[in-house]
Order: structure tokens, then sequence, then C-alpha cells
């Protein structure tokens, strides 16, 4: 998707701060982000980030929710204090359907599943690549997103309900209700 001929300039040398204490991950990612343009700076912990955010104000913030120090959720409010026009998105393995929600009301601009894929982060931090902004787009309600956790790692399962209900946390005739009914 973004293998094109301007693929240098898609971060148009804008600030990121990716915060995220997966090396393997972090490592590979702030190498691609740069290539295509992003001014990104790396760090592993909560104090780190607030110690950055103090001094900076990026316009991009990439949030891993399984951090060292602390769960990243608990950062917001500081990025919103220090950074308010940050776009934030929230990348991580270790989501949830609560984390998730909380996250839609804290007012992140998305909510992704870590993947290798540098494109899906992309999306995630620019929509516009997509010809569509965040403003134009309605926010997800929290039963939108539920449904959309539960398709997911309903889709994960290779269709097995019952699985899927034990990884989401419900009862698996709760859950068949659920599927069967749709939002």
């Amino acid at each position: 998707m973004f293998e094109s001929a301007d693929h240098r300039t898609v971060g148009q040398g804008r600030s990121l701060l990716l915060i995220d204490a997966e090396d393997a991950v972090s490592g590979s990612t702030t190498a691609g982000l740069r290539q295509l343009g992003f001014l990104v700076t790396c760090v592993e912990t909560v104090q780190e980030a607030q110690s950055y955010l103090r001094g900076a104000s990026p316009d991009f913030v990439v949030l891993d929710i399984k951090l060292p120090d602390a769960n990243g959720l608990t950062l917001l409010p500081k990025i919103r204090e220090y950074a308010r026009k940050a776009h934030i998105v929230i990348w991580t393995r270790n989501g949830s359907l609560e984390t998730a929600v909380a996250a839609a009301k804290a007012g992140v601009s998305d909510y992704l599943v870590k993947t290798h894929d540098i494109n899906d982060l992309l999306l995630g931090l620019l929509p516009e690549r997509l010809n569509a902004t965040w403003a134009d787009e309605a926010p997800l309600s929290p039963n939108e997103v539920r449904w959309q956790h539960i398709h997911a790692v309903f889709e994960a399962c290779n269709g097995n309900m019952s699985e899927t209900a034990r990884q989401v946390g419900m009862h698996r005739r709760t859950l068949q209700r659920i599927m069967k009914r749709g939002l």
C-alpha cells in the first residue's frame, strides 16, 4: 500500500513518540517509520514517556498497553495534557475488550493489534491515506468495539465458539446469542 515512489515522505518530518518495551518490535518499527519520513523517539517506560512529554509535543503517539512500570493506558491523561493535538494509537499484543473500551473513552484515534506489517500501523496513524479523516467518521460505540473484538477473537479461533467464549471471558451460550443477534 505505501510502497509508492513517495514512500519516503509519508511521515513528512512529523514527530512520533513510540512507547513500547518490546525491543524486537520497537527497533524494526522505529527503523521502518524513520524510512517513511517520521521523526521517531522510542521510549520503553511510562516514566521515560512522561519525561519526554514534558519537553516535547509529538504529532503522533504509538502506545503499547504492556509496559514494565505500568499499564500504558495510565499514560493517556498525561499525553493529552502535554500533547493535546497528538494523534494517539494504541498498538498492542495484550488487547482486551475492557482496554479497547477504556481507550475509546479516553479518545484514542485507533486501537490496533500488533502485526509485522507496518502498513497496519500506518493506516491507524494516517487515515487520510484512505481518503477518509477521523473527523468525518462517527466514533465507535462501546457495543461496536465489543462486537469487533468478539468477532476478531472468533475468527482467530477458527470459528470455535467454546474457545472464543473462554478467550473473551463469557459463557458460551451468551456468546452464541450475541453472535446470532449481532451488535
